[in-house]
């Protein structure tokens, strides 16, 4: 409460201000496809946050899951090491780590859909701009959309040449070199190449026998080229892939069991109380106890590793037919990836896993858009994409617990098929009429069990998990015989209308109201990764999302002062959570981890963005969104998942964030100008589980960063200092609540960083 009373002060001094100032600077006109086509960000009737690659840059961000720092209502939460990031927007997302998921937030890359959650751990590298859409795209994105569409935008290749490197030194041994080169190669093809890599050679986690951990090395191109063919027709093709191998986020293991053999759960846990406590252990027997509360403190037998391998292309072709415009792109993507994890985070050999998936994908849109000359805009459009995932191993260890060994192994095929129309319809100079309809057809396939493997040798005196010489499926997911424990060949098909209607009102000059009813959905799928017995078989269905939005865009103060805001209520049906079984009388299911569709769930809030600059050089950002979300339990079959959700929070869903920033620029000499910037992010408390106990609580937190940059006048020079969390704060980004099998798995956030960087563009 003490931070939404702050952010109130601070807003009735804003406006207080804003009603004495004498403006020095119009704020820009910013650019967007959030429709497929180029419109003024402030023309748009969708809730969208864009930041260009400049302020990217300026944050010093790294990877996707930085956005979460200036997006409201975004979330973005690793589990396992890094490979898998979960995006949850306005409560909408996922709470589970498999490869076998999807996310909710659809993330598209240079126009291309990624379809799995492997995906998504690329490095941010020579953006143009990245456009946040809020609520489901289910007619013009449709795919994964419930919970909105995240657009990555690579910078271009131009007839003009550029250049630009940039080095970066930091704490934890951390070094990066970026770099990239583009221009003319004729008068009609242009090309561009860039790159950057990572190299880690600590981190902040520390292993009683193994040292500092969290090292990593990254590497990833970009290589583009651009024809004009003729003055009507445009190829752009695309080529990029790289590596990660690294030590990402390490859990903090928090013991669960009794120390007398019976595998109850000690007082401390079942009272929701986190700390150290010589009652409660991993292994059951008082053996193997909680070293101490440090959160980068590590007592695992495994290190949490990722080994990732990507490549994709894309191919988009612009043609100008005079009365509309026709627009293919066509993506190819794989990604493959060798994954290990202590699961339980203790030596105790509990839950010890080792990961191999390779996944590939083909995509092809088609869109037809009107030229934007009459009072009637259409767009037309085709989309096609099949994708393939191949579980080589989801090998998990559970000898502490009696259980053996098991490889969960599998493929998975999904196709899907759509086909959209979305009109926009200037009724008169004030008023437009918005309406769009998808129709989609996916089907996917999926084969493969549970084969019990011989239970091999422990981790190796590296921390690396020792995977089981056999039996393999050797790329024969149809023989049953392999699958000793269970097996299923089974296809699953949804179809499903999607549909958007709304209104905007141009309110003077320089202000828009706009009212919007959406819908999307997410299809349903397999529980894949744990396959122990026919009763995990089940699939389980679509989630569903209607959203109701109204909201305002408006420029103010002679253009000095833009706010956004709008109020949105969601009807989320059937929402796919990762629960915890229970009820099901077979010995061994109790505490397992599955997808299910557990709940219905009602959330509604009240987002708002604001950007003054109220003289020149100065920029002030804040944003905010208040949430808040109930669940409803529905019957699940055959098993029961979800007695305990009835009036809970969604998972990742604090009822306040807020974030902000304020950059000031000036010249410091003839040649000089300093550039500083601090900006914030905070959270309420929240929970990591549907179930809301309270030991699944994550408590609010606020990190601070600054920077300071010397800048040459001419703006090809630019040396940074920055720092990230100043403050220090230890806070948690994931909680997955597994103390029926011994522990409480937490990952910690990211502690300070600090660096120096030294750039040249030209």
């Amino acid at each position: 409460m003490k931070i939404i009373s702050g952010i109130g002060y601070a807003l009735v001094l804003l406006l207080a201000l804003v009603s004495s100032t004498v403006w020095a600077q119009v704020i820009e006109e910013v650019l967007v496809t959030a429709q497929k086509r180029v419109q003024n960000a402030q023309d748009v009737p969708i809730s969208m946050t864009s930041l260009s690659g400049d302020d990217m840059r300026d944050l010093n961000w790294s990877s996707p899951a930085d956005l979460q720092f200036q997006t409201p209502g975004l979330i973005v939460s690793y589990s396992s090491t890094n490979a898998i990031p979960n995006y949850v927007l306005r409560g909408i997302g996922l709470n589970d780590f498999t490869a076998i998921q999807s996310s909710p937030v659809a993330i598209h890359v240079d126009d291309v859909f990624y379809g799995n959650s492997t995906l998504l751990n690329f490095q941010l590298f020579d953006i143009e701009r990245v456009e946040v859409l809020k609520g489901p795209q289910g007619t013009l994105y449709g795919r994964n959309t419930t919970g909105g569409s995240i657009n990555f935008f690579s910078v271009k290749p131009s007839q003009e040449f550029e250049a630009r490197a940039e080095i970066e030194l930091a704490n934890f041994e951390s070094t990066s070199l970026e770099a990239s080169v583009g221009g003319p190669l004729s008068d009609s093809v242009s090309a561009r190449f860039s790159t950057v890599i990572d190299s880690r050679d600590s981190g902040p986690f520390k292993h009683p026998t193994l040292g500092k951990i969290g090292s990593g090395d990254k590497f990833a191109y970009r290589g583009q080229l651009l024809w004009d063919v003729s003055d009507t027709l445009s190829a752009h093709l695309l080529v990029f892939g790289g590596e990660d191998d690294s030590e990402g986020n390490q859990y903090q293991g928090l013991p669960t069991y009794t120390n007398d053999g019976g595998f109850g759960i000690c007082d401390s846990i079942s009272q929701g109380n986190s700390a150290r406590s010589a009652a409660c252990s991993f292994d059951g027997f008082g053996a193997v106890l909680m070293d101490d509360d440090d959160p980068y403190s590590l007592q695992t037998g495994v290190i949490n590793r990722d080994e990732i391998d990507a490549f994709g292309t894309v191919l988009t072709l612009d043609y100008d037919l005079g009365f509309a415009e026709l627009k293919s792109v066509t993506g190819y993507n794989t990604s493959d990836r060798v994954s290990q994890e202590d699961a339980d985070g203790s030596i105790a050999r509990n839950i010890d896993v080792g990961y191999a998936t390779d996944f590939s994908q083909f995509t092809e849109e088609l869109k037809l858009a009107s030229s934007g000359a009459e009072p009637l805009n259409w767009t037309l459009g085709f989309f096609y994409s099949t994708d393939f995932l191949e579980a080589i191993r989801t090998e998990t260890d559970l000898a502490g617990l009696d259980f053996g060994r098991q490889n969960h192994a599998y493929e998975l095929e999904t196709d899907s098929v759509a086909a959209y129309v979305h009109l926009d319809y200037e009724m008169s100079p004030t008023l437009n009429l918005i309406a769009g309809l998808r129709y989609t057809d996916e089907e996917r396939a999926f084969v493969g069990g549970t084969i019990d493997v011989e239970a091999g040798q422990g981790p190796d005196a590296q921390g690396n998990f020792v995977p089981s010489p056999g039996p393999r499926p050797n790329g024969n997911y149809g023989n049953s015989a392999i699958f000793s424990s269970a097996f299923l060949d089974r296809r699953i098909t949804f179809e499903e209308v999607s549909w958007t209607l709304g209104a905007s009102w141009n309110v003077g000059e320089q202000s828009m109201l706009y009212g919007k009813v959406s819908n999307g959905f997410k299809s349903g799928g397999f529980v894949g990764d744990i396959t122990l017995q026919p009763i995990l078989q089940e699939p389980y269905d679509k989630e569903t999302l209607t959203a109701y939005e109204i909201g305002l865009k408006t420029d103010i103060a002679n253009g000095a002062l833009r706010w956004n805001s709008a109020f949105f209520y969601y009807d989320y049906k059937d929402v796919i959570l990762a629960l915890s079984i229970t009820g099901t009388g077979e010995a061994g299911l109790d505490f397992f981890l599955i997808n299910e569709n557990g709940a219905d769930a009602d959330v509604s809030g009240f987002e708002s963005e604001l950007w003054w600059a109220p003289m020149e050089g100065l920029d002030i950002k804040l944003g905010a969104t208040w949430l808040d979300s109930e669940q409803k339990s529905i019957t699940t079959s055959p098993f029961d998942v979800s007695e305990r959700l009835d009036g809970n929070q969604l998972p990742y869903a604090p009822e306040f964030s807020a974030n902000g920033l304020v950059r000031y620029e000036t010249d410091f000499s003839g040649s000089l100008k300093v550039r500083t910037q601090v900006d914030f992010t905070t959270r309420s408390e929240h929970w990591g589980e549907s179930t809301n106990v309270a030991i699944s609580e994550i408590e609010g937190y606020t990190l601070w960063n600054a920077s300071i940059a010397v800048v040459t006048s001419d703006e090809r020079w630019t040396t940074t200092l920055w720092c990230k969390n100043l403050s220090d704060e230890e806070y948690l980004q994931y909680i997955n609540d597994l103390q029926g099998l011994g522990s409480i798995l937490r990952t910690p956030g990211v502690p300070r960083t600090y660096g120096v960087s030294l750039s040249f563009s030209m």
